[in-house]
């Protein structure tokens, strides 16, 4: 998978530029009706009561602001164009790299993945569930724990020991307490960042098939 630069922008740019030359071409058009009136008028006024002249130079001054505003909204579209420009080129060095991002989005590449947790009360044992992109659970398996900060690797298999295909999972790890209950603990994964895309005004990391995260949810970046 490729990371979208250039052309996209050209895209949106040439998209505002087409929606600035119209309004150009209509105010050259209004203003050329709006002289060959003037002329007219002047052509024809009574030479005992000439026309007032503040009143089409007021609309000659109305025409030059509107075409000021036109240039003035020119410039803007093409500082947007270069500002999205710059937007996703400054993520194309993290395609290829692996990223450690927070929350449940878990996805399974080349046929595994990585989740983390935090247990700094030192819970012995946690259930972590796997659930697919329909919300079943395909995997429910118990795992003991260290104190602290860890990492754990699922290897992609569901509860039967079939292989599951990649893509879009997610986790939820549970500790488990003395009494029987259960404790949810925030999750964090890792992914290899596979390409990097727009998605509506603001860039998305496409991290396999299905797992599009915010760049502002990654927390680390490491060579994948």
């Amino acid at each position: 998978m490729a990371i979208t630069t250039d052309a996209l922008a050209q895209s949106t740019y040439a998209s505002k530029t087409a929606a600035t030359g119209d309004a150009r071409t209509k105010l050259a058009e209004n203003f050329s009706q709006f002289l060959t009136l003037l002329t007219t008028q002047l052509q024809n006024q009574d030479p005992t009561n000439p026309m007032d002249t503040n009143e089409f130079t007021n609309q000659l001054v109305m025409f030059s602001q509107v075409e000021q505003q036109i240039d003035t909204n020119k410039n803007l579209e093409e500082l947007l164009a270069l500002n999205r420009t710059g937007q996703i080129t400054s993520l194309a060095p993290m395609v290829g790299k692996q990223v450690e991002i927070d929350g449940p989005d878990l996805p399974l590449q080349n046929g595994t993945a990585q989740l983390g947790f935090n247990n700094p009360d030192g819970y012995s044992t946690a259930r972590v569930l796997v659930t697919n992109a329909s919300g079943s659970v395909v995997r429910d398996e118990t795992v003991s724990l260290l104190r602290g900060q860890q990492w754990i690797e699922w290897d992609g298999r569901d509860g039967s020991g079939n292989q599951l295909a990649d893509g879009a999972y997610k986790v939820a790890v549970r500790a488990i307490l003395p009494d029987g209950t259960e404790k949810a603990l925030d999750v964090k994964t890792r992914g290899t960042v596979t390409a990097a895309e727009r998605s509506g005004s603001s860039f998305v990391l496409l991290l396999g098939e299905g797992v599009s995260v915010s760049p502002d949810k990654v927390r680390a970046l490491t060579s994948s």
